[in-house]
């Protein structure tokens, strides 16, 4: 992978481009050129099915550069020539909607425009064929181009904000695949997004399978949901899976950038069969043309780019200074930042503002920042008395579901009991009758000492109060059951 790796931070390791040589046998009557009675013993005997400690990627990936012959007295060489990117849409077109979408595709190496123009229609029958899935809406323009560019058997990346439907396109590979009777691997990155997926994927196509480091369902159907290291792991291990699938889908592909798991994305594109089609969804990759270069290079074959910067879902940046009693809209729905909001958060914050400062306006002009109740001391009470403002605040103006972050998986649950402690309770009778059921079905499947495990016996009075806990430590059922009425909510 050296000529062909790619940094997801800077692009490609190095702009010269690779030199393929191949050097045939000379012949020679030198005894030592010429294998021997043993090695002629060992090719012929296979390896035990049950030693898996190489990875055979001879017939995934067949050469795909033309090679070049070199003798004792002359070397010729070919490069592969970079991927062009071709914009087959800038995106300018005015739309009263607002949904205008950006669509550019990454040609093979060698591959010019007029070629793949010509290859594009010739691949397109007649007459449409029946679409894989119907929805009950009409799909976006970038929805629209990234359903076609599957449909003429391209690879794309979706690139596109948080709740504008990029899933859609995501479910399209599954149901080409299931269509065709192939399969399609659904990856994420973290073990709770695959359950999800896992669940909305059963609902929709029935034959689908699990299979992470907790839990494996169904490990045989044609649409499996697994995180990226299970599938790279099944890839060293030349799974059977891997040489029947069709299309992989890589969710939040932009962990390539991290600095630690991104070999693993890298590892997984790159040792994946050249007949495999891709699809990729971020809302975050920073260079989304580059990386499709560099997949189109690694694989050669198109991959297409679909951006679009409509936001269906609008975005709002509120800030809560510790030990304040209420939120300030910093940034609105707009992207408009608010200077004065953040003026009065800081404020809050500030223990003490220097003349320069208050000359300045800074910090709401204040000279002295921090406001304190009866007696001179600060309002405040620690982190877990801010949550609990918050968390009120919240659940009065009906904003709820609310996800509250902490790095410390016992802080977690102390913020939790806090709750409790605080007498929060977010369900009705109905609804806690609901949980309770759910509960049951899930844990009636463990042994009766399982039962009577700690975890088990102090999650159910949080359910039922409408608070969960979701974090490393517990054990796998709990986190579903969690996932699960969390997604209900």
């Amino acid at each position: 992978m050296d000529d062909d790796s790619f940094d997801a931070f800077g692009g490609f390791d190095s702009v010269a481009e690779p030199e393929i040589i191949h050097q045939p046998p000379v012949p020679s009557n030198d005894a030592s050129s010429r294998p021997t009675k043993r090695a002629k013993t060992n090719e012929q005997n296979e390896a035990p099915a049950d030693i898996e400690m190489s990875v055979d990627t001879s017939d995934l990936n067949p050469p795909t550069a033309t090679t070049a012959t070199t003798s004792s007295t002359t070397t010729t060489t070919t490069r592969l020539p970079l991927p062009i990117v071709v914009v087959l849409d800038d995106g300018t077109e005015e739309r009263a909607d607002g949904k205008a979408c950006r669509h550019e595709v990454a040609l093979a190496p060698g591959m010019t425009r007029e070629e793949f123009e010509t290859q594009r229609k010739a691949g397109r029958p007649a007459t449409p064929p029946k679409p894989a899935k119907v929805y009950p809406f009409v799909l976006d323009p970038f929805q629209a181009e990234a359903v076609q560019a599957l449909e003429d058997n391209h690879s794309v990346l979706v690139s596109a904000h948080t709740s504008a439907g990029k899933t859609v396109v995501a479910e399209y590979a599954c149901a080409m695949a299931l269509r065709d009777g192939q399969r399609v691997i659904y990856t994420s990155p973290i073990k709770a997004l695959s359950n999800q997926k896992y669940r909305e994927l059963a609902e929709e196509f029935k034959d689908v399978g699990l299979m992470t480091g907790d839990t494996t369902i169904n490990p045989n159907a044609g649409c499996l949901v697994m995180t990226t290291e299970i599938l790279r792991s099944m890839i060293y291990r030349g799974s059977e899976v891997v040489r029947e699938v069709a299309f992989v889908i890589f969710d939040e592909v932009h962990y390539m950038r991290d600095a630690e798991r991104g070999v693993v994305w890298e590892e997984s594109i790159v040792l994946l069969p050249h007949r495999v089609r891709f699809v990729f969804l971020s809302a975050t990759i920073p260079n989304a043309s580059e990386f499709a270069t560099w997949v189109a290079r690694v694989h050669s074959q198109p991959c297409h780019v679909v951006y679009t910067g409509y936001r269906p879902t609008p975005l709002q940046h509120y800030m809560f200074p510790s030990g304040g009693e209420g939120v300030f809209l910093i940034v609105d729905e707009k992207g408009n930042f608010k200077d004065t909001n953040f003026a009065k958060a800081m404020n809050v914050l500030a223990p003490e503002v220097s003349a320069a400062e208050q000359a300045l306006g800074l910090h709401g002009g204040s000279k002295k920042g921090g406001k304190s109740t009866k007696g001179g001391k600060k309002r405040g009470g620690g982190q877990a008395n801010d949550l609990i403002r918050i968390v009120e605040m919240i659940m009065t103006r009906n904003y709820s579901p609310v996800i509250c972050f902490s790095f410390s998986k016992r802080q977690c649950e102390a913020y939790a009991a806090s709750m409790v402690r605080k007498n929060f309770d977010f369900n009705t009778a109905e609804e806690k009758k609901a949980i309770e059921q759910v509960f049951h079905a899930a844990v009636d499947n463990l042994a009766e000492e399982d039962r009577k495990l700690p975890q088990i016996e102090a999650i159910l009075p949080l359910l039922k109060r409408g608070i969960g806990i979701h974090h490393g430590g517990l054990i796998p059922l709990v986190k579903e059951v969690v996932e699960l009425l969390f997604g209900e909510r």
